[in-house]
């Protein structure tokens, strides 16, 4: 579900994660509301 999403934006390198942030944010969020906060962000920072 969620790594799907990742893999469709086709984040590889850094320059990615930049284009691609709003999507991750939202992606994020999911995993906020899906996860303790403590799980949900330690994974993207």
């Amino acid at each position: 579900m969620i790594l799907e999403k990742i893999k469709v934006l086709g984040i590889n390198k850094p320059e990615d994660i930049e284009k691609n942030w709003s999507e991750l944010q939202m992606i994020q969020e999911e995993i906020k509301a899906l996860h303790p906060p403590n799980l949900a962000t330690s994974w993207i920072h």
